[in-house]
């Protein structure tokens, strides 16, 4: 790893704005239009001279990742329209807005060698883009890219990591009874739910709310991966409707993955609606992805908690005070899980929470429900657009203290010793 006097300023320095590189997997052609209008208002907040990249135009460098010789960077606002003089950054986030799943182009293609990505980080441009950023990382450089880490947000990992940190901590994460089930059919997996009960079942390898079937509505093929391998979890009752329309929560954890207390939860909540009315156990009124709402061609329906009128401000202050105490809670679950995980370097994480908000109205209780490692943060209006950047502000301003640390040698923790505790989980991750 680079010593830390090669890659911050001396103690007592004066630090430049941070260097800030977005790299997209958006093709050069359609001009970084994923990141663009994020970008713009991260710049006007003058936190950081801010450019954006293709993931092809990178190159590997003795301090890291920067920009190649053959590469070009976007300028994002007045502070940043020059090219930059050096070629090392200070930051490099990844922020996925964009569908990845065409083949690599040429000059991808030419890229992936290159860069020595291998084989199996080769399945998508996002997983080459995140193997790319731990590299980094372990280089020095600031970074938000999830190593083993990253296990919190595949779902058959989390139920079992909460379930471990339980048992060896007595702290609970409140969240839905969750199974792990396979089955080389889906007419099998449906036969496993409980006429007791109402499950839904989402497909292990899927995101965005595709393939999810509710108790034994398995028509159509299923859209069951090839493994058989589903999520089977307690759809649960009585929901927060806003309106006649189901809703739940969206939060987000800024993870500085070297200090607890750095650790952020921003203020901003999202309140999400479904696609249909409510009905139990209909599959568009149960399900609050943006995605599913985009596919069925309605407009998005996300509102800042603090902006939902039709919610009590008591009751509003009641799920927000909820979900932050779970917040908090998860936290610690992921620094438990981070003992057994080998320090990747300087990382900030920013990740998404998804809760259910159920009960009557005086007595309203929250429950995590997925955790999302890389949360979509496509901006679709003002309002939104606004909360979003002020989570991405949190998101700075931690880093802003990572570096300031970094600066300072009496600060530095250790990122070449990985940590252990006795118990161990299954690796995964880049």
């Amino acid at each position: 790893m680079t010593p830390p006097s090669s890659v911050h300023p001396p103690a007592g320095s004066a630090r430049e704005p941070l260097s800030v590189l977005l790299v997209s997997v958006a093709r050069p052609a359609a001009c970084l239009a994923d990141i663009a209008p994020m970008a713009g208002r991260i710049a006007a907040r003058r936190l950081a001279r801010v450019w954006m990249v293709h993931w092809s135009d990178l190159e590997r460098g003795e301090q890291g990742l920067r920009i190649a010789v053959s590469g070009a960077a976007v300028p994002v606002g007045k502070r940043s329209q020059s090219t930059p003089r050096r070629r090392r950054f200070d930051v490099l986030l990844f922020y996925p807005t964009s569908d990845s799943a065409a083949d690599f182009s040429p000059r991808e293609k030419s890229a992936l060698d290159a860069l020595a990505v291998g084989a199996h980080f080769r399945s998508s441009r996002y997983a080459v883009v995140r193997h790319l950023l731990v590299r980094a990382a372990r280089r020095g450089q600031i970074t938000n890219a999830t190593g083993n880490d990253g296990n919190f947000g595949i779902k058959t990992e989390l139920a079992g990591i909460l379930d471990e940190f339980e048992k060896a901590t007595g702290c609970c994460v409140p969240r839905p009874r969750t199974w792990n089930v396979r089955g080389s059919a889906p007419d099998e997996i449906g036969a496993a739910a409980s006429p007791c009960a109402r499950f839904i079942f989402k497909p292990a390898n899927n995101a965005r709310g595709l393939g999810i079937r509710i108790d034994t509505d398995f028509g159509g093929g299923g859209g069951c991966d090839g493994g058989g391998t589903w999520i089977k979890q307690e759809l649960l009752a009585d929901p927060l409707l806003v309106g006649s329309f189901k809703a739940d929560i969206r939060a987000y954890v800024v993870i500085d993955t070297s200090s607890r207390e750095n650790c952020a939860i921003p203020r901003e909540m999202l309140v999400r609606l479904a696609a249909y009315p409510y009905r139990r156990g209909e599959l568009y009124a149960e399900l609050t992805n943006s995605s599913v709402r985009q596919r069925l061609g309605l407009p998005q329906s996300t509102t800042l908690l603090d902006a939902t009128d039709v919610i009590p401000p008591l009751v509003r202050r009641r799920i927000a005070a909820q979900v932050k105490n779970i917040g908090e809670k998860f936290l610690d679950s992921y620094f438990w899980y981070a003992e057994t995980q080998p320090v990747c370097g300087p990382r900030v994480l920013l990740w998404g929470l998804d809760f259910f908000i159920a009960g009557p109205a005086s007595d309203y209780a929250a429950t995590l429900l997925e955790v999302n490692a890389y949360p979509s943060l496509f901006v679709t209006d003002k309002e939104y657009g606004e909360a979003i950047v002020r989570v991405m502000q949190s998101q700075l301003s931690v880093i802003a203290v990572v570096c300031k640390r970094a600066d300072d040698p009496t600060k530095l923790t250790s990122a070449s010793s990985p940590r252990r505790r006795s118990s161990h989980h299954p690796a995964g991750g880049s």
